[in-house]
């Protein structure tokens, strides 16, 4: 079995008994020349072994020196010679992990133990076991082995030995204490050479490096603690056995191991770089093979190719991915490659030197070197863009553009670009124009002679051309390109073309324009909508229509206040309809008309009029009603109880009340204890009063609550029982008022009981102006925001159950006046993973609500106004997943007044409209 030193790991094992013997004559020495002074201390020594003594404060006195204790901590026996302190030396401190970072500072040794490499218990290691070498180089080999605990054990003798079959010799066996003859007369184990193919060796006690005598650091070889080493050499071709053994191991299996050297005399040098080939053209690949220093041919050896990138190169003759390349006389090994795809790219090729068998040294066949190499065809592509209009007119200007780019990875020569046109098309306008230098024209083609064209350049070109023939006929409008290869030889043409197919046709369209809803009249001031649809009933589509409409100067549009206006239609297919609705305000009495005509390129291709009557203006008529109320449908008031009582003023006109006074006058039989917000009172005429500037709003209504108790007689007794009246009164700066009453009777046993007694009695309760409990704002509907109102309904958001399609809407003005614009924000998005297609956004506004625009905010795409407080927008032709549009819808409430806004979103995949409604209310201006 491998023998493991105790503290072995220690540089100052057995030091230990050493510093007992010099402590113990030091003791001595000091006993007889310094009697007395047994407090006199000296430094301990370390149990560990690594040094003799340790440092401060680890002390001992002279009285532990000759006083000796046992296991249990009882004396022993003293005098002038004591027993040494410790007849075994301790086990080290353990460490705490096998990081290093110990936190007993004398436990450093056992850790740099544990970072030692690790392997099975009593295993010889040894590495490299199999290498290719070239003759005359010098090959190292290391080799350690492993204690019982599983690490490379030090200053373990190691042999290596050169089986008798083998070629070569040893040249020098590993020694770290080469040039230390001190420490080497002191070592057990001897490095020595005894012959060519027998030495003797030692693992190292010490982690160093063997350097190669180069200044150069990338070549040294690092050996680590418990390992050593050895080099050797051939002058000749074969193979080297080398087996080391550890002879103090008795595990029989695993102390020894061989490694094998195959020395060859062999130079080679592989195709460098990247080989640059015209498309079309072979690639050729040469790997110099030679022996001897180079000086003589290795005929007969293998160059194995291999193709990483068998979609683009393959080897000739035989299209394989796989090549085997026989080196000639010349030591040259050759192989030819092709380029399969036909385009530029880029094959990897794999290299491999294989010597063939020698069955006289029983030596297999032998991959010697890889390598890797690039071949890159490359070439000139042209390709080809171009588009215009599908569908013309006669007469039309067409605009068709071009460009061609060399998306190949070598420059283009000789480029040229051409745009032809088919006859029965003329051209009107070139970009860029040409010389006779820089091209040609006929009047069916044009010619731009681009000239080289770099990788990756670009040229643009375009042209206006018109048609002229009146029938129904397809043409093709042609784009194409054509450039050759820059090299010497035949050249590489590189070509490219593209064609528009283009309908010509004269165009037909129905144009017709009448009121919405067959009411062609309206007050002054007031709105009148127009319905116009315009169909294309030709067989080509129409593009870049105009609509025109000039109407007369008492008939305004209501957005733009103008007579005279414009509309743009991009796109009409055939058999495709616009619908648009046009909002004129009356501004005269009579007949009022209004004329649209439809061009195409300043072509007029359908007209129509429309007409409506302006009357003069109904007046409108305020007015008014007022009424008393007790809260609970009750008019009993008990002796000690309260009664609330409701004032209800409502606009019943057809215009807005303002500068409203509301004046409530009561008996002297009950007095108030309290009134809604606002109030002002007169004792001394026992009337309340309230102002209301701001009015209300037709149909509109406010109310005022007052709660009265039962007056005190003038002796301080409670009344009998009776009745006592009230009386309520309203007047308005429009010269409407209105009056009524309630009368109270007082008494009833039913009446509720008045809380706290008679406190407050003969005045208004403390703080007559001030509000009832929870009352300091107006009751729920007056004067006050909706419930919901400054957000969405509820549902606002979410799309319908199983729909595709969510709507939003959201305001934008806060607050809302009447008479004065208001924004809201719309927006529909496609929540679905799938197209939607002809989707269409509608607004419906209430009565006395303008829609003032409903104006598309992320796309351009005009809307129509078929009836009054209804808006449209023109379906919008595919709405992809995910995808959203905006728009901003103005509005303008024409009175005060609470209104609600209602959105619906529709596709033709949709059973349903998607709703969602937004609620507000119009404050007086």
């Amino acid at each position: 079995m491998i023998q493991k030193r105790p503290y072995g790991n220690f540089p100052l094992a057995g030091l230990k008994d050493r510093g007992q013997r010099m402590l113990s004559t030091l003791a001595l020495l000091v006993a007889f020349v310094l009697p007395g002074c047994q407090t006199l201390t000296i430094p301990r020594i370390d149990p560990t072994g690594q040094r003799i003594f340790l440092p401060d404060p680890y002390r001992v006195g002279l009285s532990d020196v000759f006083t000796h204790t046992d296991r249990n901590g009882l004396p022993t026996r003293s005098g002038i010679f004591p027993e040494p302190a410790y007849q075994v030396p301790p086990a080290p401190p353990a460490c705490l992990d096998g990081s290093g970072n110990c936190k007993n500072p004398l436990c450093k040794s056992c850790c740099s133990k544990l970072l030692a490499d690790k392997g099975e218990r009593g295993q010889l290691l040894l590495t490299p076991l199999h290498i290719v070498a070239p003759v005359g180089g010098e090959v190292v080999l290391l080799a350690g082995i492993c204690g019982e605990d599983g690490y490379l054990l030090t200053k373990e003798p190691l042999e290596w030995m050169l089986s008798p079959d083998s070629v070569g010799t040893f040249l020098e066996v590993g020694d770290d204490l080469k040039g230390k003859p001190l420490h080497q007369w002191h070592t057990k184990v001897k490095v020595e050479k005894r012959d060519v193919d027998y030495a003797k060796g030692r693992t190292s006690s010490r982690e160093t490096s063997i350097t190669r005598g180069t200044e150069c650091k990338d070549d040294d070889i690092l050996l680590k603690k418990g390992q050593t080493w050895l080099s050797l050499s051939s002058p000749t071709e074969g193979a080297s056995r080398v087996t080391v053994l550890a002879p103090d191991s008795e595990i029989w299996d695993k102390r020894r191991q061989t490694a094998t050297i195959y020395w060859v005399d062999a130079r080679w040098v592989f195709p460098e770089g990247v080989q640059t080939v015209l498309t079309g053209q072979p690639a050729t690949l040469v790997t110099q093979v030679t022996q001897a220093e180079g000086f003589v041919a290795a005929q007969g050896w293998t160059v194995l190719y291999r193709s990483l990138n068998p979609e683009v190169a393959r080897f000739a003759p035989n299209n394989s991915e796989i090549h085997e390349a026989i080196v000639d006389d010349k030591g040259r090994a050759t192989a030819s490659l092709v380029n399969v795809s036909g385009n530029a790219g880029t094959a990897v090729i794999a290299m491999e030197v294989i010597r063939p068998a020698r069955p006289d040294q029983k030596i297999a066949p032998l991959t010697l070197a890889r390598g890797q190499t690039l071949v890159s065809w490359t070439s000139p592509k042209l390709m080809v863009q171009g588009g215009g209009p599908e569908f013309g007119t006669p007469g039309e200007l067409m605009t068709y553009g071009g460009s061609v780019i060399n998306v190949g990875d070598m420059t283009a020569e000789n480029v040229e670009f051409k745009i032809a046109i088919p006859a029965g098309m003329e051209y009107v306008s070139i970009s860029p124009e040409i010389s006779p230098d820089t091209g040609t024209r006929t009047p069916q083609e044009v010619i731009w002679r681009v000239g080289p064209m770099q990788p990756r350049q670009k040229f643009d070109a375009s042209v206006v051309v018109r048609p002229l023939s009146d029938g129904v006929q397809d043409v093709r409008v042609v784009f194409a390109a054509r450039g050759v290869a820059g090299q010497t030889g035949a050249p590489l043409v590189t070509e490219d073309s593209k064609a528009v197919t283009v309908r010509i046709a004269k165009p037909s369209i129905t144009v017709s324009m009448a009121p919405a809803d067959g009411v062609g009249q309206a007050e002054i001031g007031k709105e009148v909508l127009f319905n116009v649809v315009i169909a294309n009933t030709g067989p080509v589509a129409l593009n870049n229509l105009k609509v025109q409409v000039v109407s007369d100067p008492g008939l305004q549009e209501a957005t733009s206040n103008q007579n005279n206006i414009e509309q743009a239609i991009p796109y009409l297919g055939p058999g495709q309809r616009r619908e648009l609705g046009l909002r004129y305000v009356v501004r005269r009495e009579g007949q009022l008309l209004a004329n649209l005509k439809v061009m195409s390129n300043d072509m007029t291709l359908g007209t129509a009029q429309g007409a409506a009557r302006g009357m003069a203006p109904t007046p409108k008529i305020p007015g008014v009603t007022i009424d008393v109320v007790p809260s609970r449908e009750s008019n009993d008031l008990s002796i000690r109880g309260r009664r609330e009582i409701k004032v209800i003023v409502t606009n019943t006109g057809q215009t807005a009340l303002s500068d409203m006074q509301v004046d409530v006058t009561y008996d002297g039989a009950i007095e108030p204890k309290a009134a809604s917000s606002g109030v002002q009172e007169v004792p001394n005429e026992r009337r309340l009063s309230w102002l209301a500037p701001a009015g209300i709003a037709p149909g509109d209504r406010k109310e005022f609550l007052i709660e009265f108790t039962p007056a005190l007689l003038p002796n301080g007794t409670m009344p009998s029982m009776g009745q006592a009246n009230i009386r309520a009164n309203v007047r308005t700066a429009q010269q409407v008022n209105a009056t009524n009453g309630l009368t109270l009777n007082i008494g009833a046993s039913n009446s509720p009981v008045l809380p706290g007694g008679n406190s407050g009695n003969n005045s208004v309760l403390p703080g007559n102006n001030s509000v009832l409990p929870g009352n300091n704002s107006v009751l729920p509907g007056n004067n006050s925001v909706l419930p919901g109102n400054n957000s969405v309904l509820p549902g606002n958001n979410n799309a319908i159950p199983g729909s595709n399609l969510q709507l939003e809407i959201t305001r934008n003005t806060d607050p809302v006046f009447a008479s004065q614009p208001a924004i809201f924000n719309i927006v529909l998005r496609n929540n679905s993973n799938r197209e939607e297609r002809r989707v269409i956004l509608g607004v419906t506004a209430p009565e006395n609500v303008i829609i003032e625009g409903l104006n598309p905010v992320t796309l351009n795409l005009p809307s129509t106004y078929p009836a009054n407080g209804v808006a449209r927008s023109e379906p919008i032709q595919f709405m992809r997943p995910g995808e959203s549009f905006q728009w901003q819808l103005k509005v303008t409430p024409r009175i005060p007044m609470d209104f609600t806004l209602r959105v619906e979103a529709i596709s033709e995949g949709l059973e349903r409209a998607v709703m969602q409604e937004i609620a507000a209310r119009a404050l007086p201006n």
